[in-house]
């Protein structure tokens, strides 16, 4: 299923050339493990409900002859993105006798890999990255770097303009936004701050409420934002001054104070 979500990423077409070679490449670097077929975009039926998966695995465990991986892929890997790929995956998987849900995308974050592991689906990225348990079936790999960064990453979020959504945000953590109000408060265009509520909704440090004018958004993990802006930030950004002083150390801090 394409990615609807309005920030831009990974083209689908990039993911989807490379989403076979991945999967083979992960398969084999398990014994015990053998690859059946790989269809893409194959509709899934049974019981009374069907739908489409991205990718449809079928393999042999060390326990079975036939087991499916159903795998949805994203342009996106960040955790509200694969806590949307779990339903969609639970209601195929539900439907579809032996199967596990699969959620793939250019890069995972650990914290949608933490999302993964909630909602007890499975994950791997284009990077080695994966996470799969099934069937007996156990494999692993953490710690790969992202290949696969764009400029809509989360150091945007604390760009000279964009941190001052950041800043106004923290400084009243329970209070209810719109974007237009965050961005007049933020002195910041409509835009900007509709593309870092976009940014934080993505990696679920605000939630949503309301709908239509009626929406607002709340930050969720205030002490998470800080830190992240703690680990972004950059003294070269300022403008630095030297000085001197012939007293000593207790004393200038003292008068400074």
């Amino acid at each position: 299923m394409k990615q609807a979500n309005k920030v831009k990423a990974t083209p689908f077409g990039a993911i989807e050339s490379r989403l076979e070679d991945a999967v083979r490449e992960l398969l084999d670097s398990k014994p015990g493990l053998k690859l059946l077929s790989l269809d893409r975009e194959a509709r899934v039926r049974g019981g009374v409900t069907s739908g489409q998966a991205d990718l449809v695995v079928r393999v042999m465990t060390p326990t079975r002859e036939y087991f499916t991986l159903l795998v949805e892929a994203k342009t996106l890997g960040g955790p509200r993105i694969a806590r949307f790929a779990a339903s969609q995956l639970r209601a195929l998987a539900g439907s579809t006798p032996l199967s596990y849900g699969v959620f793939a995308a250019p890069y995972i974050t650990d914290a949608a890999r933490r999302v993964c592991q909630e909602e007890g689906i499975g994950c791997f990225d284009l990077c080695g990255n994966c996470l799969l348990a099934f069937d007996g079936v156990y494999l692993s790999v953490e710690g790969r770097p992202n290949l696969f960064r764009t400029g809509r990453g989360l150091k945007s979020l604390f760009s000279p303009k964009a941190s001052r959504c950041a800043r106004v945000l923290l400084s009243d953590p329970g209070r209810e936004w719109r974007v237009k109000d965050l961005a007049a408060e933020a002195e910041v265009s409509l835009g900007q701050a509709f593309n870092v509520k976009t940014l934080l909704l993505n990696v679920e440090f605000v939630t949503e409420q309301g709908k239509g004018r009626a929406r607002r958004f709340l930050l969720a993990r205030p002490e998470q934002l800080l830190l992240e802006w703690a680990a972004n930030y950059s003294w070269t950004r300022n403008a630095g001054t030297g000085y001197y002083s012939f007293d000593d150390t207790r004393t200038l801090e003292r008068r400074l104070a």
